[in-house]
């Protein structure tokens, strides 16, 4: 099994889940079939054969057409098993009966990482920041920009969005808001977050060093009293600059444990996965 830890994937060869696509179609599970940046269709599974080398789930449509265009050049696709997300490219053919279709899987298939039932895939989708007050931890003459960083990392809002946000930190932090450092947040869940830092900035981030800290959540702001810094580890990424992922866990905060269950809950939520598998898959 391969692990993509930077976009939330394992890689899986198909004969791990020979047994889970097995149980899947004697439920008569439902697939979602998808081309990029297409309309979703779901379909439900007749049955599952591994013949002759190749692993084909047979399904069929319940109540509307198929879309045979569908059938030309290569398609996503989702299904669930005991709770876990699978996704992956292939093929399908049109069925021997009306209304059917075969999917052919390839040599693997990938498994979408769930650290908990309620963690919450923030960027690029949602506006979340943690802000640390650094200027109480370390000389001011070596830290590179404190003063325009809450300017920069609010740069793409709106104006009135920004005044708003500061408005809100200078109140909840009780401090003045140019000693605040803050970082776009990759993922969050109601115990920990991630984030990225320059790798000049990376020295300040010590593990197991515990931090009074706010994030910004949309228009929410949090106090987090007990950040500790689990992990800071280099991010490779196609930026020429160099990045470090940091990690910090918290006690649960039953405020942002309740905005995060609830955007999981949004109907769109399943529209944002399948379009960070899209973006994860064409790199």
């Amino acid at each position: 099994m391969n692990v993509d830890k930077d976009n939330n994937f394992f890689k899986l060869n198909i004969d791990e889940v020979e047994n889970k696509l097995t149980a899947f179609a004697k439920d008569n599970s439902n697939i979602t079939l998808w081309k990029q940046d297409g309309k979703k269709q779901r379909f439900r599974v007749k049955s599952f054969d591994h013949l002759n080398g190749e692993y084909c789930l047979k399904l069929f449509s319940e109540g509307s057409d198929i879309d045979i265009s569908i059938c030309f050049g290569n398609i996503f696709y989702h299904f669930e098993v005991n709770k876990l997300a699978y996704f992956g490219e292939s093929k399908v053919n049109p069925g021997e009966e009306e209304d059917t279709l075969e999917l052919y899987f390839q040599d693997y298939v990938f498994r979408a990482e769930k650290r908990s039932t309620e963690r919450l895939l923030t960027f690029p989708h949602y506006q979340v920041y943690v802000y640390y007050n650094l200027d109480n931890n370390v000389e001011i003459d070596n830290v590179i920009s404190i003063g325009q960083t809450l300017e920069r990392n609010l740069k793409d809002r709106k104006f009135q969005q920004k005044k708003e946000v500061m408005e809100k930190l200078s109140e909840t932090t009780k401090s003045d808001i140019d000693s605040l450092c803050g970082f776009r947040i990759l993922d969050v869940s109601k115990t920990g977050a991630a984030f990225l830092v320059d790798a000049t900035e990376s020295k300040f981030f010590i593990e197991n060093e515990v931090s009074n800290i706010h994030i910004s959540f949309e228009d929410d702001i949090f106090n987090i009293p007990d950040a500790k810094i689990v992990y800071n580890v280099d991010y490779l990424s196609g930026s020429t600059s160099k990045k470090n992922k940091i990690g910090i866990k918290f006690s649960i905060l039953p405020r942002l444990r309740e905005k995060i269950i609830n955007i999981l809950n949004k109907d769109n939520h399943d529209d944002v996965i399948f379009k960070d598998f899209e973006k994860f898959y064409k790199k």
